[in-house]
């Protein structure tokens, strides 16, 4: 069964960005999380077997990182 994949974008608290990303490259199913600029703090990549376990990564393991304040979820719907 293929996995399904996702980009997360997440805004953090003042100054917890650097601290938020290390929290988040620790969670199961995060295979990338990187400090950015723009109007988003970080941008992480999730994969999981189901739509289900994906939201469950990004609802009860992300969104409660320290220093996370809101994440937006870009679902991948093409990979070739």
């Amino acid at each position: 069964m293929a996995k399904t994949h996702a980009y997360v974008l997440v805004q953090t608290a003042s100054g917890k960005a650097l601290s938020a990303v290390r929290a988040v490259r620790e969670i199961g199913g995060v295979t990338s999380a990187h400090a950015v600029t723009g109007l988003y703090d970080m941008i992480c990549q999730v994969e999981a077997d189901s739509l289900e376990e994906l939201a469950g990564t990004v609802v009860n393991r992300i969104q409660a990182a320290g220093g996370v304040e809101r994440t937006e979820t870009a679902l991948v719907v093409q990979t070739d």
